[in-house]
C-alpha cells in the first residue's frame, strides 16, 4: 500500500531528540523494516508517551500490522471493541490463559485508544467511550467465561422456581458514566437477583457461596499484576458496608441496605451506577429497585447542603495531601463540574426523568434544555470539563498511569504541553488557569457560597503594633500595657522569640504575605483571651509548623471563626494545642464550628470512617495508614472539644472515645484480611474476616471508658478448622491467623508521619507474650478455666468482645459467663484481690504524701475497680446478673439490685468513680499527671476506703498479722 506521509506539528527540540533516541532503542533491539514507513509518526508518539513505545518495544510486528492496515486512523465503535475482545480470549482453557489473553487484549486496544488521543486524532467524545467500552467488555466477558467455568464445577446457581441466576456487575463512578479515564481503576459492585442453591452438580452450594467465589475470581483475574501487567485495579468499596460488608448480595439484601443505611453521599455515587451490559429483566428490576434511593419525588434542596459538606471535605484532603496542582481536586477542578450536575440531578431527577443520565456532559446539555440553572453558562462548564478531561488523559497516557497532578519535571511540562497543543509550559497554565475560573465560578454560583473580605475588627487594629514591620520593643510594650494584658514581660518576650523566628524562615511572597496579615488577627484574638500571656504560646506553636503551609495560614486569614476557634481550643486545653501544633491538617475542622463542638453520632462512626477511606487509593498502604491516623485526630479534636466545652459528661466522652476505636479497629482487621487474602486467599469456608476471628476488648476498651490517651489492651481468638487458605499461595491456615494478627498490628502501630493510629497490647492473652498471638476459642477456653490466674479472671470481667461475628460473640459470651460465675472460695478470693492491689500501691502508688494519685492510691480508681471485680467473681455463680456487664457503672446498679451494696454504697462508688475520671480527663486535657493534691476529693476517698474495709477488713487483718509473723 502506498503510505501518505502525515504532517505532525513541530516538537520541542528535547522531544524530538527524546524521540529520535526511543526510535535508536528500537532499531537496536528489533527489525524495523515494516515499521520505517511510519518512523516520523512512531517518533513523534515516543516523544510524548512511554506507554506507546513500550507496546511498540513489547510487539513491533502487531503494531506495524496495526499501521500497516490503517486501523488506527478511526474510531473504536463498541460492536469492534467486543469482536477485538472476543477474539484475544476465543480458546481460553485455563484461567492463567484468561488472564494472559485479557491482558494482550487491553494493551492492543488502550494502545490504539491512547494513539489516537495523544497525536490529536480523537476528540475527547471518543476517547472517553472507547476507554468505557473496553473496560465494559472485558470485565463482561471475563465474567462470562468464569460463570460459565466454575458451573461446570459447582452447578448452576438457581433460584427456587429452577431459573438461572446472573451475576450482575453494577459499574459505578466514571465507568457507570461511560467517561473512564484511559487509565483508571474501575469501582464495581456485585448483586445477583434471588437467594437459593447451584443445580446440575454432585454438590450443592448456596448461591451466596457461588457469587462470592466468582467475584473474587473475577476481580483477581482483572487486578492481578503478572507479566503482562494488569488489566483494571478493581476497587469495591462502595458496595453496601465497604470492606466489612459482603462482596455480593442478593436484590433483596441490596434494597434494604440502601433503603434503611444508604447515606447521602451514596445518593451521589448513585446517580453515575450503571448494570454493565445486562438489558435483562433482572437488569431493569435492579434499576428500578435503585431508583427510588437515587431521585426523591419532591424538589430535593438538602442536595445542595450535602454538596457543601462534600466540598469542604476535598478542599480538607487539598490541603492535607498538597494537591494543588491536581487537575481534578480543588478549585476549578473536575470534581466541581460532577458536583454541579449531580446536585441538579438529585434535587431535580425525582421529577424530570431527563436529568437521570448517567453521563456528566449528557447531564450539562440536558441541565441547560430544562434551564435548571439559569444565570451558569452550561456551555463554558462542559468546555472547561472537556479540558480538565483532556489534560487528565494526557497525564496518564505519557505512562498508562492513573494520575492527576501536574509534573514538576520541565521536560514532562513539555511533553504535557505539547500534547495540549501549547507552544510552552506556561501557555498551558495560563489556559488551565482560565478554564479553572470558569469552572470554579459557576460551581460558586451554584452552591451559593459568598466571598467576603471584611474591614478589620477594631481588635485586630488595636493589636496591629504587637506585630510592626521592624521590632520594636517599646511599642509592643506600650500596647501590651493599653490592653491590659497581665504577665505582660511573658507575652512579649515569647511574642518576639516568635517574631524573629519568622522572620528567618524562607516563605516566599505569597506565605509572607499571609503572615503578615493573620498575625494581627491572631494577637487581637489571644488579647481577647482570660489570660492572654498563657495562652499565647500555646497559639504560636500551632502558628509555628504552619509558617511554611501558606494553605493553613491562608484558612486562618480567611476564616475569622477558625481562627477564634483555634484561640479558645488552645486557652481551654495544651492537649488539644499540641494535637493541632503536631498535625496542623486538623484545622481544617475548625471551619465548621457548629460541627466541631458536636461529636458524630455514635451510630455514625463507622459509614463516616467508610466515607472518609473510599478517597484513598486502596492500593496505598501509606496514604491508608495517613488517612486512618488523620480520621482519629480529626474526631478526637471533636470529642475533646465538645468536652472542655462541657457539652459532654464524663461517660459520653468516653462512649465516643471508646466507638472511635472500634471502628478503627475494625477496619484495621478487614484491611489486614484483605491485604493478605490478595496473595494467599482465605480459610475454607471463610469470606470474610468477621467470620474467621474476633477481637476481645480488655481494660478500658471493654469497660467502654477509654481516654483521650489510652492504649488498646486486646485479645484475638478463632474457631477456623486447621487446613489450607484457598489461594494460588497457600499457607496454612494457622500461619494466615498469625500474619493476619501481625499485619493489623502493624497497621495500628506503625509511626507515620502522623504517629501511630493507637498503642496495643496483646499480653493479656493465654500464656501472655509467650503465648500464641491468636488461639481458638477452645484452647482459650481450656486456660482459663485450668491455668489462668486470678488477677486473669478479674481481667475477664471488663472484657467484651469488640469484632467477630454474631456466632463468634455469642460464643465468647457464654465462655466468659461461665469462667466469671465458677464456684470460688470467697476467703481465698478476696486474699488474692487484696494482695494483688497491695502490690500495685506499693509499685504504682504516689510516693509524694501531698499529692493523691487518682487510681493508684487508697480510695481511687483502682480500689473501686477491684471492688466491682470482686462482687462478680465471688457471687456470680449465686447471681447470674453479677456477670451482664463489663463496666463498672452497670456492675455497681447490680450490685445493688442484689443487695450486695447498699444504694448509698453502690451511689458512693459510682460518684466517686465518675468524679476521679473527669478529673483525670480534664488533667490529660492540659497534658498533666493524673495527681491532685491531697487536700481534694476526701469525702469521696474516706467514703471508697471505709466500704473496702468493710469487704476486706478480715483479709487486710490477716495480711497483716502474715507480714508481722
Amino acid at each position: 500500500m502506498t503510505i501518505q506521509p502525515v504532517a505532525w506539528p513541530a516538537l520541542p527540540l528535547d522531544l524530538q531528540q527524546y524521540g529520535q533516541r526511543q526510535w535508536q532503542k528500537l532499531t537496536d533491539r528489533h527489525d524495523v523494516a515494516n515499521l520505517l514507513p511510519f518512523q516520523a509518526q512512531l517518533s513523534h508518539a515516543f516523544a510524548l508517551s512511554d506507554f506507546l513505545f513500550d507496546v511498540v518495544m513489547q510487539a513491533p510486528q502487531a503494531v506495524a500490522t496495526w499501521l500497516q492496515s490503517g486501523s488506527l486512523d478511526t474510531a473504536l465503535s463498541k460492536p469492534l471493541i467486543a469482536e477485538q475482545v472476543s477474539q484475544h480470549i476465543a480458546g481460553s482453557d485455563s484461567e492463567p490463559v484468561l488472564m494472559t489473553r485479557l491482558r494482550q487484549a487491553r494493551r492492543q486496544l488502550q494502545f490504539h485508544i491512547i494513539w489516537r488521543d495523544l497525536l490529536g486524532l480523537a476528540d475527547i467524545d471518543e476517547v472517553l467511550e472507547a476507554t468505557s467500552a473496553l473496560a465494559d467488555e472485558i470485565i463482561i466477558q471475563a465474567n462470562d467465561w468464569l460463570y460459565h467455568d466454575l458451573a461446570q464445577r459447582w452447578g448452576t446457581p438457581s433460584n427456587s422456581a429452577g431459573q438461572a441466576q446472573p451475576l450482575l456487575i453494577i459499574g459505578m463512578g466514571k465507568l457507570g458514566g461511560e467517561e473512564l479515564n484511559v487509565s483508571s481503576d474501575v469501582d464495581l459492585i456485585f448483586t445477583y437477583p434471588e437467594p437459593g442453591s447451584t443445580q446440575g452438580a454432585r454438590r450443592e452450594r448456596d448461591n451466596q457461596e457461588f457469587f462470592i467465589r466468582l467475584g473474587q475470581r473475577l476481580i483477581h483475574v482483572l487486578n492481578q499484576t503478572t507479566a503482562d501487567g494488569s488489566v483494571f485495579r478493581v476497587d469495591m468499596r462502595l458496595r453496601p458496608f465497604g470492606d466489612s460488608g459482603p462482596l455480593v448480595m442478593p436484590f433483596s439484601a441490596l434494597e434494604d441496605y440502601y433503603q434503611h443505611h444508604g447515606r447521602e453521599w451514596e445518593r451521589y455515587a448513585m446517580v453515575k451506577a450503571r448494570v454493565l451490559g445486562d438489558n435483562s429483566d433482572y437488569a431493569t428490576e435492579l434499576r428500578q429497585l435503585l431508583t427510588p434511593f437515587v431521585y426523591r419525588r419532591y424538589i430535593d434542596f438538602s442536595a445542595f447542603q450535602s454538596l457543601r459538606k462534600m466540598k469542604l471535605l476535598i478542599e480538607q484532603e487539598v490541603r492535607r495531601r498538597q494537591l494543588k496542582a491536581n487537575v481534578k481536586l480543588g478549585a476549578g477542578g473536575i470534581r466541581e463540574v460532577e458536583f454541579v450536575a449531580q446536585a441538579v440531578q438529585l434535587m431535580r431527577g425525582g421529577r424530570e426523568r431527563a436529568l437521570r443520565g448517567r453521563n456528566l456532559l449528557q447531564t450539562l446539555a440536558v441541565i441547560e434544555q430544562l434551564n435548571a440553572l439559569p444565570d451558569t453558562d452550561m456551555k463554558a462548564l462542559a468546555n472547561g470539563y472537556r479540558y480538565l478531561r483532556k489534560l487528565e488523559h494526557a497525564l496518564q497516557g505519557v505512562r498508562d498511569a492513573q494520575t492527576q497532578t501536574l509534573p514538576d519535571e520541565s521536560f514532562e511540562q513539555s511533553r504535557i504541553a505539547a500534547i495540549m497543543g501549547c507552544d510552552h509550559w506556561q501557555q498551558l497554565l495560563d489556559d488551565l488557569d482560565q478554564q479553572r475560573e470558569l469552572v470554579h465560578q459557576s460551581f460558586t454560583m451554584v452552591i451559593g457560597e459568598q466571598p467576603g473580605d471584611e474591614e478589620p475588627e477594631q481588635e485586630v487594629l488595636q493589636a496591629l503594633p504587637l506585630w510592626p514591620d521592624v521590632w520594636q520593643q517599646e511599642l509592643v510594650e506600650g500596647t501590651c500595657r493599653e490592653l491590659g494584658i497581665a504577665d505582660a514581660d511573658r507575652f512579649v518576650i515569647d511574642l518576639q522569640t516568635f517574631y524573629d523566628k519568622s522572620k528567618k524562615r524562607q516563605l516566599g511572597p505569597r506565605g509572607r504575605d499571609a503572615l503578615e496579615r493573620v498575625m494581627p488577627m491572631v494577637l487581637a484574638a489571644v488579647c481577647q483571651t482570660e489570660q492572654p500571656a498563657q495562652t499565647l504560646p500555646s497559639v504560636l506553636g500551632v502558628i509555628e509548623p504552619v509558617l511554611t503551609r501558606t494553605t493553613y495560614l491562608e484558612l486562618l486569614l480567611e476564616n475569622p471563626k477558625a481562627l477564634n476557634q483555634l484561640v479558645s481550643l488552645c486557652q481551654a486545653s495544651s492537649w488539644i494545642a499540641n494535637q493541632l501544633a503536631y498535625h496542623p491538617m486538623l484545622l481544617d475542622e475548625l471551619l465548621e464550628p457548629a460541627q466541631l463542638y458536636q461529636p458524630t453520632a455514635l451510630e455514625a462512626y463507622e459509614d463516616e470512617l467508610r466515607q472518609y477511606m473510599l478517597r484513598v487509593d486502596e492500593d496505598d498502604l501509606e496514604q491508608q495508614m495517613e488517612a486512618l491516623r488523620h480520621f482519629k485526630q480529626a474526631h478526637q479534636l471533636r470529642i475533646a472539644a465538645a468536652d472542655v466545652a462541657g457539652q459532654l459528661a464524663i461517660t459520653k466522652v468516653s462512649d465516643h472515645l471508646t466507638r472511635l476505636a472500634e471502628v478503627l479497629l475494625d477496619y484495621c482487621v478487614h484491611a489486614a484480611w484483605q491485604q493478605l487474602s490478595v496473595r494467599h486467599g482465605t480459610p475454607e469456608g471463610m469470606t470474610s474476616a468477621n467470620q474467621c476471628v474476633a477481637v476481645l476488648g480488655y481494660g478500658k476498651l471493654g469497660g467502654l471508658e477509654l481516654g483521650y490517651n489510652s492504649d488498646l489492651d486486646i485479645v484475638f481468638f478463632h474457631m477456623v478448622n486447621p487446613g489450607v487458605t484457598t489461594g494460588d499461595k497457600p499457607i496454612d491456615t494457622t500461619q494466615f491467623l498469625v500474619k493476619l494478627v501481625q499485619r493489623f498490628s502493624h497497621l495500628m502501630t506503625t509511626r507515620t508521619h502522623s504517629g501511630e493510629l493507637y498503642e496495643i497490647d496483646l499480653r493479656l492473652r493465654p500464656s501472655g507474650a509467650s503465648g500464641l498471638l491468636i488461639t481458638h476459642l477452645d484452647s482459650l477456653a481450656q486456660y482459663q478455666k485450668e491455668e489462668a490466674w486470678v488477677w486473669e479472671h478479674q481481667a475477664l470481667v471488663r472484657a467484651r468482645a469488640v469484632f467477630g461475628s454474631e456466632p463468634l460473640l455469642e460464643a465468647f459470651a457464654s465462655l466468659r459467663r461461665e469462667i466469671v460465675c465458677l464456684p470460688r472460695n470467697m476467703a481465698e478470693l478476696a486474699l488474692e484481690v487484696v494482695k494483688m492491689r497491695h502490690k500495685m500501691r506499693d509499685h504504682l502508688g504516689s510516693k509524694d504524701e501531698q499529692l493523691f494519685d487518682l487510681k493508684q492510691d487508697p480510695g481511687g480508681i483502682a480500689d473501686i475497680e477491684f471492688i466491682a471485680q470482686y462482687l462478680v467473681l465471688g457471687f456470680g455463680q449465686a447471681l447470674p446478673s453479677m456477670a451482664d456487664w463489663s463496666d463498672n457503672l452497670r456492675i455497681f446498679e447490680t450490685a445493688a439490685e442484689q443487695q450486695l451494696l447498699t444504694e448509698q454504697q453502690a451511689t458512693a462508688l459510682v460518684d466517686a468513680y465518675c468524679l476521679y475520671r473527669n478529673k483525670g480527663h480534664h488533667l490529660a486535657l492540659q497534658r498533666q499527671k493524673a495527681k491532685v493534691s491531697v487536700t481534694e476529693f476526701t469525702d469521696e476517698r474516706q467514703q471508697v476506703i471505709a466500704i473496702w474495709q468493710h469487704l476486706f477488713a478480715d483479709t487486710e487483718r490477716q495480711l497483716q498479722q502474715s507480714s508481722a509473723s
